[in-house]
């Protein structure tokens, strides 16, 4: 979002922040119910753990898509559905973004944190370069959440990755 407010105009950000506010609904949820999950199950595995996240995120995404439209349209009125294609971009990679975060989680309890954060980081560097690219070469907010939707959800396979090898190797 940060990336998307320092290089589209205002009218573009309007757009793109009530799809972002879709997507962080979705996010929630799935974070919260995958967390409990996770308490419950501290010695699951990861890849266990990650299924249970997706499921939950995937559903909420479909519901989001869903009604996203008729939601935007009462909430904001027909001169923000230009906000629609973005919340169905954001909501399709809510599932990564929640799978992020249980993998945050996982780490820290594992204490194995550390690996990541690396990770996160070029993360975080080269989605606000893509952006910048996106934006400079008359790219939209769609290209912009599809380039980011896809940095996030590489940076989370990387990540998945190196947890699932942290169990029986210490870097």
């Amino acid at each position: 979002m940060l990336a998307v407010t320092f290089f589209f105009p205002p009218s573009q950000i309007a757009f793109y922040s009530v799809a972002a506010a879709i997507q962080s609904a979705v996010v929630a949820v799935a974070r919260s119910v995958g967390m409990r999950w996770f308490s419950q199950h501290k010695d699951a595995s990861v890849a266990v753990a990650v299924r249970q996240t997706t499921l939950l995120s995937v559903g909420g995404s479909v519901m989001a898509m869903v009604l996203s439209w008729p939601a935007i349209s009462i909430a904001y009125g027909r001169d923000f559905l230009p906000a629609f294609p973005v919340a169905l971009i954001l909501c399709t990679f809510a599932v990564p973004m929640s799978i992020d975060f249980l993998v945050s989680h996982v780490a820290m309890a594992r204490e194995i944190h550390s690996r990541i954060v690396p990770v996160k980081i070029v993360v975080v560097a080269v989605g606000f370069v893509v952006v910048g690219v996106v934006a400079a070469f008359g790219g939209t907010i769609v290209g912009a959440a599809i380039a980011v939707g896809t940095i996030i959800s590489l940076g989370t396979a990387v990540q998945v990755r190196m947890i699932m090898r942290g169990k029986s190797h210490e870097v």
